[in-house]
């Protein structure tokens, strides 16, 4: 999240107030019975949650769940890939913008791409597949790395979708002309 928006605008909710696992697992399981057969974990970055391999299981305990899917960062997954896929998790969603350690570095402010890549790997091994990977395309920022990106997918059995970007809130100036849309 950019520093401006994290600092300023948003506040988070008190740990009490959050969901627990048997509270998501309940509507996890009544909206299967009103027939949704997948679910993704999602967040904010779903992996700091402490122990989200009990979620796992919990949802996986649910009848008529065909699918439970993760979006992450990526950044602490090479260590929750094993204990996730044995809780049951299926596949993840990776969030990755650019290729580039440099970028990456100035995307997240703190992140490591190595260990986004070791995440990748660790889920791939792990048979978390088929692993998506959502790349929010900039004009300018990452745009020329977009083949590259695509590229992966044919050394890997990996899907990649190029996405819009969300504006978030008044602290960062929105450039809708940096967007690179769909449609392109």
């Amino acid at each position: 999240m950019p520093k401006e928006i994290f600092s300023r605008e948003y506040e988070f909710l008190a740990r009490d107030l959050l969901l627990s696992f048997e509270e998501i697992a309940r509507v996890a399981a009544l909206s299967v019975r009103a027939g949704v057969e997948k679910v993704r974990i999602t967040g904010g970055e779903p992996l700091l949650r402490t122990d989200l391999e009990h979620l796992i299981a919990m949802l996986g305990g649910i009848d008529g769940l065909r699918e439970i899917t993760l979006t992450t960062n990526g950044t602490l997954l090479s260590a929750m890939a094993l204990p996730l896929a044995k809780a049951g998790l299926d596949r993840v969603n990776v969030s990755l913008d650019t290729l580039r350690p440099e970028r990456f570095a100035r995307i997240t402010r703190l992140g490591d791409l190595a260990d986004v890549w070791a995440g990748i790997m660790a889920a791939e091994d792990t048979g978390l597949t088929p692993i998506k990977i959502n790349t929010v395309v900039m004009r300018g920022f990452n745009d020329d790395e977009v083949v590259e990106l695509a590229r992966l997918t044919l050394e890997h059995s990996w899907h990649i979708r190029f996405i819009e970007p969300m504006p978030l809130g008044s602290s960062v100036p929105w450039e809708p002309d940096r967007c690179v849309l769909a449609s392109e």
